[in-house]
């Protein structure tokens, strides 16, 4: 897995999973490993873009563990956003935003609605309604995002605050609120020209969004 020989890697989960579902019915004291593997093969096949495939890893995962006297809420999130992500790209979105909105109480839950990996899933809450055409919830769910990343600039992913004002800067665009769009745009491309260099793609993209409202 870690030398991305990802073909490789799925046959050996598998092999292990078979092992373990062996062990499973003499002692019924492994499915925390049985549901280990079963997401580290889920998260191959979404580097693989085989997210049907995926699917039901993650599926798998989120049932096993609901059925485990004590089980890792952290790792039961972790799966609800994967499948969040293969339901999105298999265009599910009302199955997606379920994903995601259980996956961010879990994380609330757990370490507060300021942990960075509450804005993760708050951006793609804010996808899915924005595919749905439900552009004034897409604007909370993307403001709710950038408020917890800016809570956590030591440990967050740029590119994903840059692509968070852009779509913020769409969805006002959808609304007809070429102002709030302009804003959204300017703070995005002085962000990525500071964080992530002046010939990125996003720079690219928000200033043809701009000239494009100008």
């Amino acid at each position: 897995f870690e030398t991305l020989n990802y073909d490789s890697a799925v046959d050996s989960f598998e092999e292990a999973l078979k092992c373990q579902r062996v062990l499973a019915d003499k002692t019924r004291l492994n499915e925390e490993e049985v549901c280990s593997l079963l997401y580290k093969k889920g998260v191959v096949h979404l580097y693989k873009n085989e997210y049907q495939l995926a699917k039901p890893c993650f599926e798998s995962v989120v049932y096993r563990r609901r059925k485990l006297k004590t089980t890792d809420l952290k790792a039961e999130a972790a799966a609800l956003y994967c499948l969040g992500v293969a339901f999105d790209s298999l265009g599910a979105h009302k199955l997606s935003l379920s994903a995601f909105t259980e996956a961010l109480n879990a994380w609330k839950e757990e370490n507060g609605e300021n942990d960075v990996r509450c804005g993760y899933s708050l951006y793609w809450l804010g996808k899915q309604e924005f595919n749905m055409k439900r552009f004034d919830e897409a604007v909370v769910w993307y403001r709710g995002a950038l408020r917890t990343f800016k809570a956590n600039k030591t440990n967050v992913d740029y590119a994903i605050v840059a692509k968070t004002l852009e779509l913020l800067g769409k969805t006002h665009e959808q609304l007809n609120d070429s102002e709030s769009a302009l804003r959204c745009y300017d703070e995005g491309i002085r962000l990525v020209r500071w964080k992530l260099g002046e010939t990125h793609e996003f720079v690219i993209d928000m200033l043809c969004r701009s000239g494009h409202i100008k």
